[in-house]
């Protein structure tokens, strides 16, 4: 298991490459260009305290090319992110099915009309994604609290059926290197979380089945155990949707850059698990509530949370 995350390691750690111009009013799924709305006096003293949080901003030439880089950025990654999690629902059939086969009323449910049910599902997930807009959070800052533009670098709003992205945030916590590898991560996990809402609306909210299972066969550790502070643990431990997201994300990652830590049906090798459940890196974050003695029930839960392909294929030696 020594150079199982090699791969991954190389991928956290690539450089980015310097984005050419491109205007802010190109970011097609805009519908209503910032540029076109008056804002009223709450608006202005949100633009103003985001312009104190991210100074960049504000700066007259700067803060229009860091717009338009970080427009043309999002208008090149998104079709990538959702290509990507478009093809894990589509091929998602066999975690689902071992997913719903945990729930005593689709428990002996015949093969065929799962595989119907999860057609029609998986179709109206990626028709409702593809629909999903991905705006500037800074266009629409009347939308969002103080906290939001503090700590947010991408998130989902349900009243909307939008997910937002904050560049500047994302660069902040860079600390001076690029970003696009951290706006694909974060885009990744806001269609996760819609995908999480035309589950709900479909009857079918998978997130909290997923949930249900790790209280029901005690996976969690207590916070004091887990070396995570309170707050991070009560975000994973006590919100069905985020673990849920969280741990759909990872295993996407896992299966892209590690896929032979997989067999054939998408069941993970428990010895990849408990490796990954060691790794330092804040995608692993989340495992850290889990109980590593219970490792063989913990693989067996892992395999019910999606998103992985059917076939095993060679580890990549390198990322796009």
């Amino acid at each position: 298991m020594k150079s199982l995350f090699e791969n991954w390691r190389r991928y956290l750690l690539e450089q980015e490459k310097p984005q050419s111009k491109y205007l802010a009013s190109d970011l097609l799924d805009d519908p209503w260009p910032a540029d076109m709305r008056e804002p009223g006096d709450a608006e202005e003293a949100k633009i103003e305290y985001f312009h104190k949080v991210y100074p960049r901003a504000k700066h007259p030439k700067l803060g229009p090319k860091f717009k338009a880089a970080y427009s043309r950025m999002i208008k090149s990654i998104k079709p990538v992110v959702l290509s990507e999690i478009k093809k894990v629902y589509l091929d998602n059939f066999k975690d689902f099915r071992r997913l719903m086969k945990t729930a005593p009323k689709y428990k002996n449910e015949p093969l065929e009309v799962a595989k119907q049910k999860w057609d029609e599902i998986s179709s109206e997930i990626v028709k409702q994604l593809s629909a999903t807009p991905v705006l500037m959070l800074y266009d629409y800052i009347d939308k969002f609290t103080k906290e939001d533009i503090d700590s947010a670098d991408a998130l989902y709003r349900r009243e909307d059926k939008s997910i937002y992205v904050n560049p500047f945030k994302m660069s902040k916590l860079a600390s001076g290197k690029g970003i696009s590898g951290n706006l694909k991560y974060s885009l990744i996990e806001e269609y996760i979380h819609r995908a999480q809402h035309v589950l709900e609306d479909l009857k079918m909210p998978t997130y909290s089945l997923v949930y249900s299972q790790a209280i029901k066969q005690g996976l969690m550790l207590p916070q004091e155990e887990t070396g995570l502070d309170q707050k991070t643990y009560n975000y994973y431990a006590s919100n069905p949707r985020e673990l849920h997201a969280k741990l759909f994300q990872l295993k996407m990652l896992l299966r892209k850059h590690n896929p032979k830590a997989f067999d054939p049906d998408g069941r993970i090798d428990p010895r990849a698990l408990a490796a990954a459940i060691k790794e330092r890196g804040e995608e692993f974050r989340v495992l850290k509530i889990f109980n590593p003695k219970k490792i063989n029930q913990l693989s067996k839960f892992f395999d019910t949370v999606a998103a992985v392909d059917s076939d095993v294929k060679q580890p990549s030696k390198g990322f796009a």
